[in-house]
């Protein structure tokens, strides 16, 4: 039996990618300055992609996954209700929303935009427009970038702006079947592509398209779920590591009756004609022994002329111990991303009030979250607003003129055989 060994975890923590500042004043647009953050950022996916190791256990997986869902569930899993100031300019704007925005998937993009926040630290989201034939008008759509294809340039000064977002692609030339690589850049008044080299750098044809961007903003909304831009159970991956550790020895032991201690004194070892000829000395053997956690050594460093004291401990690995610190670690992590165990509540006649507690911790967990998925569904109905009003210059509305409230999901489904609507039946 080998030694059960783990690594640090880091997946998603990509916190390092998003932190490019620069001079507002600086040229935007000139190529040695994109390919130079580009390179600094190619740098930092390499390293991120090296540290990046996922964590095998399927319980770990499966507690992950639950944290991840609960939260966006309970947060984005309904559409925000919105609100617009009764102006006639305002009434106009409202049913282009509705008969746009509302009609499209705009439940599922809310979700995956928090999701990525909460599993990488923060989301990305492309905001775009295109005439709709059908609606005879200009849409806004939205859709998700991943994080690893994506970089930001902020102003280095106290307000952060986004200066300009990059965006990276490939596709395949249908004619050479080669792999090509772009670069979109976005700014607040163009959006450029680039065509890139195989060493992902601008190429001497430079920019191969060129666009005027209407919205005068940056299309780009990025969510977070902390200010450290870490993902959301991190706070407890401590607590995930060594449940995981605990896993791989239960793995380990599971059919082990006895771990075998050996204490040795005084110890004496007789190497092998083949062993002195490979060099291989008495302290070798020891240390290697010592590394793979077979043997305890006393003070003298276990040389002398006095043959070996040995004494084998019986050590019985007690799986209902392990199992129970398994059970401590787990529910501390569950209580503290705010899972909610309903699983006896369902199956009971319970009060209003025990239901409300029961959602207590994921409902703390959540408000602290809030504030930064709100910021980034502002920005977007704020690129919204833009390109209303670029079509629409004589009814014209301003960001403010609408607001929005998020609708927490207390709705919680166990089986099908459990109603959907039970916990909002006694959630009033």
């Amino acid at each position: 039996m080998g030694k059960v060994k783990y690594t640090d975890y880091t997946f998603g923590d990509i916190s390092s990618l998003n932190d490019f500042m620069i001079d507002s004043n600086s040229n935007l647009y000139d190529i040695k300055l994109i390919n130079f953050y580009l390179n600094k950022f190619k740098k930092r996916i390499n390293v991120h992609k090296k540290q990046k190791k996922f964590i095998t256990s399927e319980t770990i997986r499966n507690i992950q996954s639950d944290i991840i869902d609960a939260q966006s569930y309970f947060l984005a899993s309904k559409v925000p209700e919105y609100e617009f100031k009764n102006t006639a300019n305002t009434k106009e704007f409202k049913d282009y929303f509705e008969r746009t925005i509302l009609k499209s998937d705009i439940l599922n993009q809310n979700l995956t935009l928090l999701k990525d926040s909460l599993t990488y630290g923060q989301g990305y989201e492309l905001v775009y427009y295109e005439f709709d034939k059908d609606l005879n008008d200009v849409v806004v759509k939205f859709t998700n970038i991943n994080p690893e294809n994506c970089f930001i340039l902020f102003s280095n000064d106290n307000n952060q702006k986004i200066l300009s977002a990059f965006i990276l692609s490939s596709f395949e030339d249908y004619k050479s079947k080669e792999v090509k690589y772009t670069l979109k850049q976005i700014t607040k008044d163009k959006i450029v592509d680039y065509e890139l080299s195989k060493g992902l750098n601008i190429t001497k044809k430079g920019a191969i398209n060129e666009d005027v961007n209407i919205a005068n903003k940056v299309l780009i909304s990025i969510s977070k779920c902390n200010t450290e831009n870490k993902p959301t159970y991190y706070p407890t991956l401590n607590s995930i590591l060594r449940l995981d550790y605990i896993d791989k020895l239960q793995d380990e032991f599971l059919y082990q009756s006895v771990n075998p201690l050996i204490i040795l004194e005084n110890l004496d070892i007789i190497l092998t004609e083949e062993q002195e000829e490979r060099g291989i000395t008495k302290q070798d053997i020891i240390n290697k022994a010592k590394e793979e956690g077979l043997i305890i050594l006393n003070n003298s460093g276990g040389f002398g002329e006095n043959k070996s004291n040995i004494e084998i401990l019986a050590s019985k690995i007690n799986l209902q111990d392990v199992t129970s610190i398994a059970t401590i670690l787990e529910t501390d992590i569950k209580q503290r991303n705010g899972l909610v165990d309903m699983s006896n509540t369902l199956k009971s006649n319970a009060s209003a009030d025990s239901m409300k507690y029961k959602f207590v911790d994921l409902d703390r967990k959540v408000s602290n979250i809030e504030p930064f998925f709100r910021m980034a569904l502002q920005n977007r109905l704020q690129i919204i607003v833009n390109i209303y009003n670029y079509y629409n210059p004589a009814k014209t509305v301003n960001v403010e003129d609408v607001s929005f409230s998020f609708i927490k999901n207390t709705t919680i489904l166990k089986d099908e055989n459990e109603s959907e609507e039970f916990l909002d039946s006694k959630l009033g």
